[in-house]
């Protein structure tokens, strides 16, 4: 199995997992040694998961959820369940993914109801903003 696998190359599977894991993780701004005390794991396994060279079995996987605040179904955002097929993320520029990221993971810091209602509302106006700038353009 070990040489079949590694004659296949690595799994899209597994691939996106580890990068929702890693995009995650520094959503969060933790290190992968953080990770992996959180999460009981080593860094150098945080390392092979998030590069999807090596699978996260069931039981690391629910403890790296746990760790980082989500369901385990986060990991599998955008994935079929009929067929395993990874679809391609509507915004493909990976920077902005991570910035995304990195953003829910300080909005949902934020416990200020109000505070984040205004977040919320300065967002809308940057992006109606954002709008207006292009169709000038």
């Amino acid at each position: 199995m070990g040489r079949l696998r590694k004659k296949m190359g690595k799994n899209p599977i597994d691939k996106h997992v580890g990068r929702r894991v890693r995009s995650l993780r520094e959503g969060r701004r933790i290190t992968e040694r953080e990770l992996a005390a959180l999460a009981g794991l080593t860094s150098r396994q945080i390392e092979k998961y998030e590069t999807g060279s090596e699978r996260i079995g069931a039981k690391e996987l629910l403890l790296i959820a746990s760790a980082l605040g989500v369901s385990v179904t986060y990991f599998f955002e955008d994935v079929s369940a009929s067929t395993g097929d990874v679809s391609q993320p509507i915004i493909a520029d990976r920077s902005f993914t991570d910035e995304a990221l990195e953003l829910m993971g300080v909005f949902s810091r934020v416990g200020d109801p109000i505070a984040r209602s205004k977040i919320i509302g300065l967002a809308r106006l940057l992006a109606s903003s954002a709008d207006l700038d292009s169709a000038d353009s």
